[in-house]
């Protein structure tokens, strides 16, 4: 009997703790309001992104570095950004992953949803994945 119980707190200890850790991997709850679109320019030390406004459409400039770690074209491009969750297009205020799609080619940054908002996006740097890209509305390219 006292076996039986150890058991069961046990069991229910751990469940308690799976819910807890597994809260960080779910989207916002849909009746939050939803952020705004990214709109302006976002600057850091590797270019900067054009939003305008719509929720899709991005002009980019990354530095040659950049530009060769990710495969997307180079200079001054057109294309279109996404922020995603698991498998599908989410908000950016938790989303896991920021595509930007130009051309021929497609890349997906992982996002730092902690510190994205709606002035700034933090994106894990694919030259060193340590470092943290922040991007900053208005920023100059100093920022860090």
């Amino acid at each position: 009997m006292k076996k039986t119980v150890v058991l069961i707190a046990l069991a229910i200890s751990l469940l308690l703790l799976l819910c807890a850790c597994g809260g960080r991997d779910q989207p916002p709850d849909p009746g939050t309001p939803e952020p705004p679109a990214h709109d302006g320019v976002f600057t850091s030390e590797y270019g900067t992104m054009t939003f305008h406004g719509d929720g899709e459409s991005i002009t980019f400039d990354f530095t040659p570095e950049l530009q060769e770690a990710t495969g997307l074209p180079g200079g001054e491009q057109n294309g279109t950004y996404v922020f995603l969750f698991q498998h599908g297009q989410w908000r950016y205020d938790k989303a896991e992953r920021f595509r930007i799609s130009a051309s021929d080619a497609s890349y997906d940054f992982i996002n730092d949803f902690t510190v994205t908002d709606e002035n700034t996006i933090a994106l894990q740097s694919p030259i060193n994945g340590e470092e943290t890209i922040l991007f900053k509305k208005g920023g100059n390219a100093d920022n860090e």
